[in-house]
């Protein structure tokens, strides 16, 4: 849809912009309970490290690194709600209960896990890097004798 000559696109428009331009994260955070604002931020700074980490690794986040990044935000956002829920009604709650809420933080802890782990960020690029770029050392028999 293209705007008439001289007018300026409506904020809205903006707003549209900016959440093509920063991928999942909208879809990440959507419907949080009341009172979980603080999970919003948590889960927000979280992926903002991650972004950072993935960029300073790998010079780029790639589609795939965005989605894994998206899959470790959410369960992350899964095992701080549920840790919430659990502190709030702990007292009111079965053992059986507060045990599936603790197994619910496990699980989603694993998951955020594996998400990272997809993300290869654990691989030494150094030495790589190193021995593509460096400059080659002269061997020893290409060495003129001395005299």
């Amino acid at each position: 849809m293209s705007e008439p000559a001289g007018l300026k696109p409506s904020s809205r428009d903006k707003r549209r912009r900016n959440a093509l331009t920063h991928g999942m994260r909208a879809t990440t955070l959507a419907g949080l309970p009341k009172g979980a604002a603080y999970i919003r931020r948590l889960v927000l700074s979280f992926r903002r490290e991650l972004e950072a980490v993935v960029i300073d690794a790998k010079g780029e986040v790639s589609f795939m690194d965005g989605a894994h990044i998206n899959t470790a935000s959410r369960h992350e956002q899964v095992a701080l709600l549920a840790g919430r829920w659990l502190k709030l009604n702990a007292e009111t709650m079965s053992h059986q209960e507060r045990l599936q809420y603790l197994q619910a933080v496990a699980r989603a802890s694993e998951a955020r896990d594996r998400a990272l782990s997809a993300l290869n960020l654990d691989r030494d690029t150094g030495s790589i890097l190193e021995s593509l770029y460096s400059t080659p050392r002269p061997a020893v028999h290409d060495a003129e004798p001395e005299d």
